[in-house]
């Protein structure tokens, strides 16, 4: 079941933060979805929502992503969008990916469909809405999110799951800053150096990321890498800092275990960066890119302060490879990612490889 769910899992995420599908072609295979239904309609778009592809699976992602680009660029702020992602919110604080229906009660968690509250969303839509200035609504959603915790300090996607590196670097992403959090913050990283490949393991993987290590079967990915080195670093928007040319040192411990798991994940992404010339290589389609791997493993280097050849690699192959990683729909994720990657290294957001992110981004809000 985990290595089933670990193959749509992956692959719905990447493609939940970048495109507006349940899996995007070549993230993961047919045989890797949980089912496969015309059941599932097609959501009504609403209106003050980024992009016009199904919403089900990405909604409260793209917006989220959309929002905080926006704000770290000091772009123009529809305030339909910030209403749109308002009215996404439940009852309890939490957030579902989508809600075709938002005066009715939010739906429970349906591990066949893969909907309902999850942290992915509601963490994403905390650091939105705070960065919007709408504190009230994100301290609602860290509430829900502070009770999902597990003992062990990870977070899982949908409740039944069971906890995961991507869910819980982005519930560590929505928790920097928030008073009283030391403890559970503490415990998150624990949990993501426990899923760090250590000093023993074969030179490709080494410092990589695993999404669950419950599966014995599973490899690192770098989506998994990408969110955790975000949260181990701090959070989104990522302000510019002066980072270091190459990797930090790597302390082993007397079991082979990373000493400290940021530092770690920096220097396992680093190497995948340069291993690709710039960009980070798909885990499930080998031969072509992850750009949104490529895309958050950039904020995360910056934000650790490591890696400075790197990102100047992973940025000028981001600017060449713009128009593949928005795609032909005009992908509000992407656009996002790219806008709080200009705030971050003080670049312009109304050119970056000849793309006006800021125009292309709110040309996609719907009325």
């Amino acid at each position: 079941m985990f290595t089933l769910f670990r193959g749509f899992a992956v692959g719905a995420l990447g493609a939940a933060l970048t495109a507006s599908a349940l899996l995007a072609p070549g993230v993961a295979g047919a045989q890797d979805r949980p089912y496969a239904s015309d059941s599932l309609q097609s959501a009504t778009v609403s209106s003050g929502l980024f992009g016009t592809a199904d919403a089900t699976y990405d909604g409260t992602y793209r917006q989220s992503y959309a929002l905080m680009g926006l704000q770290a660029t000091g772009a123009p702020m529809p305030q339909a969008a910030i209403d749109w992602l308002i009215d996404q919110q439940c009852a309890d604080g939490s957030f579902t990916a989508y809600r075709e229906d938002t005066a009715g009660p939010c739906p429970g968690p349906n591990l066949t469909t893969y909907t309902g509250p999850d942290t992915n969303s509601t963490a994403l839509a905390a650091m939105a809405l705070k960065a919007v200035g709408k504190q009230a609504a994100a301290n609602r959603a860290i509430r829900w999110l502070r009770g999902q915790q597990f003992p062990g300090g990870g977070w899982e996607w949908i409740a039944g799951l069971g906890p995961d590196s991507v869910s819980t670097g982005l519930a560590l992403q929505a928790l920097r800053g928030v008073p009283g959090t030391g403890k559970e913050r503490q415990r998150a990283v624990n949990f993501l150096r426990r899923h760090v490949q250590g000093c023993d393991a074969p030179v490709a993987s080494r410092f990589g990321v695993v999404f669950q290590i419950t599966d014995p079967a599973m490899n690192p990915d770098p989506l998994s890498a990408a969110q955790a080195l975000v949260g181990l670093s701090g959070t989104v928007p990522v302000n510019p800092r002066p980072q270091r040319a190459g990797g930090p040192p790597i302390t082993c411990r007397a079991d082979d275990r990373v000493a400290d798991a940021k530092s770690a994940v920096a220097r396992g992404l680093i190497r995948a960066i340069n291993t690709g010339g710039g960009t980070i290589e798909s885990s499930f389609t080998p031969g072509e890119t992850d750009w949104n791997a490529t895309a958050l493993a950039t904020l995360g280097l910056i934000s650790s302060r490591q890696g400075g050849n790197a990102t100047q690699s992973s940025i000028s192959a981001l600017r060449s490879g713009v128009n593949d990683y928005i795609g032909d729909d005009d992908r509000p994720a992407a656009m996002g990612t790219l806008l709080l990657i200009t705030h971050a290294t003080k670049t312009s957001p109304l050119n970056f490889g000849g793309v006006n992110l800021v125009d292309r981004l709110l040309s996609t809000l719907q009325g």
